[in-house]
């Protein structure tokens, strides 16, 4: 609350912990919300934080707006504080815990979800990426929010480019196998499961699951289908 002393502040987002488990999916999870919060204090102090996570936020009143159904209401929440001239803070002391999964199928399902949705948001408020009226912060949403969900189609691209050069050079076959090793390595976790007690196996299968489920997120949005209800994904 201490930062709605600022009144350029028009809201603030809170940091987010997965619960604690023996490993499996939600380690590897817990490893992506760290390196999360780690963008996310670099944003702040670059200006201020993109979006909020839905754990734990808050807005001042006069931002708030009525939210479609078919989006990623919190991102769709917080960036009418953007909207509006205003920075979103983000504050690491304000801590949610979170339990998750353990099963791939839903974790998998609930991430398409969660990009179809915030894919439809930022669609809705692409005004925001003009450096002209958001300034820096425009750059911030574009490579946070669009180019990294662009992954999963460049990381293909990646591998057709390498299959069309491998043999232009050392450099090109090097990079060839190492794309057709990390593969290897996720296409055995999903195969054995028990291979993801082993931090590699279990870091590149959850990596890779989530780079997937953010492509069909984004080619589900573009066939039409849109995810009107929200069902937390939890063990």
């Amino acid at each position: 609350l201490s930062h709605y002393a600022d009144p350029d502040v028009g809201g603030v987002c809170g940091s987010i912990r997965v619960a604690k488990s023996g490993g499996g999916i939600s380690s590897a999870e817990g490893f992506y919300w760290r390196y999360d919060q780690a963008l996310k204090a670099a944003e702040n102090n670059l200006g201020g934080a993109v979006s909020a996570q839905g754990t734990l936020h808050s807005l001042r009143r006069e931002h708030v707006r009525p939210v479609a159904a078919d989006v990623a209401d919190d991102f769709a929440m917080s960036v009418q504080a953007v909207v509006d001239g205003k920075r979103l803070v983000y504050e690491p002391k304000a801590v949610g815990v979170e339990p998750v999964t353990e099963k791939a199928y839903r974790e998998f399902g609930r991430r398409v979800r969660s990009t179809e949705r915030g894919w439809r948001a930022l669609m809705a408020n692409w005004a925001l990426l003009n450096p002209g009226r958001t300034g820096f912060y425009a750059f911030q949403l574009f490579a946070h929010k669009l180019l990294r969900r662009c992954v999963p189609f460049l990381m293909l691209l990646l591998f057709l480019l390498s299959c069309l050069t491998l043999w232009e050079g050392p450099v090109y076959l090097v990079a060839f196998w190492l794309q057709v090793a990390l593969y290897a390595v996720g296409f055995l976790a999903l195969l054995l499961p028990r291979l993801r007690a082993f931090p590699i196996f279990r870091h590149v299968f959850f990596g890779l699951m989530s780079l997937t489920a953010m492509g069909v997120g984004i080619v589900n949005y573009y066939l039409g289908r849109r995810s009107m209800t929200w069902t937390p994904v939890r063990d």
